[in-house]
């Protein structure tokens, strides 16, 4: 063996133990949350419906809430009844989310919960007497097709949490069309919306 080699044998050796136990330097960890919001409002029939659609890292969540009211008069009363329905965690059949746009499909599970009011005429006092009661609730099934369209400016902001990370939130408004419960929610009537990705970088 040539004194060259005797030389640069044990340095190559060395480089190749050296980089064998430096461990590589890995990017943060990052999470992907994702999310759509909806509040319909229907003044003319007395009801709403509001939707959350969230994503994290791919598994999705619904959440449905409605209600409505309708009143009748006879005899110097007038009767109302408020249907209340929510269905939380619910997991669509069907999803897709992107600032451009999201949708989602799906059976979900409510819980029902009926309140019957009467109210009589104005009193001496100038109040209105009520009595109210509240049916035991009930759960039910329905079907559930959201689309929102991405129409709004993209609006990115950053910022960062007590523990060190990082956040970065890209966010839009939308048009929206629904149908559930058996009704149809127009997009005229979706007066709150939002389209968001954020993505979180963990403290290095």
């Amino acid at each position: 063996m040539t004194l060259l080699r005797r030389v640069l044998v044990p340095i190559g050796a060395a480089l190749v133990t050296a980089a064998l136990a430096t461990p590589a330097t890995a990017a943060p960890a990052s999470t992907l949350f994702e999310s759509a919001h909806v509040g319909f409002d229907d003044p003319n029939t007395g009801r709403t419906l509001t939707v959350d659609l969230d994503r994290i890292d791919g598994v999705a969540q619904l959440d449905v809430e409605y209600w409505s009211r309708s009143c009748t008069e006879s005899g110097g009363l007038e009767t109302c009844e408020t249907i209340f329905r929510n269905a939380y965690d619910q997991t669509p059949s069907r999803v897709r989310m992107s600032l451009q746009g999201a949708s989602a499909t799906g059976v979900v599970t409510y819980s029902q919960t009926v309140r019957t009011c009467t109210y009589g005429p104005v009193n001496e006092e100038g109040e209105r007497p009520e009595s109210c009661t509240d049916a035991p609730a009930t759960e039910g099934t329905t079907s559930v097709k959201i689309t929102w369209t991405g129409t709004g400016e993209v609006v990115k902001e950053r910022w960062s949490d007590e523990e060190g990370a990082r956040y970065v939130t890209r966010r839009r408004t939308a048009t929206v069309v629904a149908t559930a419960f058996g009704e149809s929610f127009p997009v005229e009537q979706s007066l709150i919306t939002s389209l968001g990705r954020t993505r979180k970088y963990a403290a290095a």
